[in-house]
């Protein structure tokens, strides 16, 4: 995380493996979730924003490939514990990025719908562990 080098950085929990059939609802491809990396970005004009991206396949992401990220690649603890760190979580309905965002009182912005914009930092909430799903 450290790497990136910037102002301002926020974690996104991209969960693809499970949710593709178990939970399509809550399936988003790497369209939805770039938008709204960059609608995030630019909540913070004159800053460096960069971003820590969490996938169960842990590889990059060729969509992203013009944006400051890194990937951890490791364990889910491990990813837990980075997207803990971040300043701001972005991410689907998901047990797992609601814990980083108690854990680490992270402002999460929930996608459940993937045409609906971040419009302001008002939409991220820090989790306090009651879900809504």
């Amino acid at each position: 995380v450290a790497s990136l080098d910037c102002d301002v950085v926020i974690g996104v929990h991209i969960r693809w493996g499970d949710y593709k059939t178990a939970a399509p609802e809550h399936y988003f491809d790497a369209a939805v979730y770039r938008e709204r990396m960059l609608e995030a970005r630019a909540l913070f004009p004159g800053r460096r924003v960069g971003f820590v991206v969490c996938t169960e396949e842990g590889r990059d992401i060729a969509e992203f490939s013009d944006l400051s990220c890194v990937y951890p690649k490791a364990d889910a603890v491990t990813d837990l514990y980075a997207l803990a760190q971040c300043h701001y979580l972005i991410a689907p309905s998901s047990t797992f990025s609601t814990w980083a965002s108690y854990w680490g009182g992270v402002g999460l912005y929930t996608i459940f719908d993937g045409r609906k914009p971040i419009v302001s930092l008002d939409d991220f909430v820090t989790s306090d562990l009651v879900v809504d799903y």
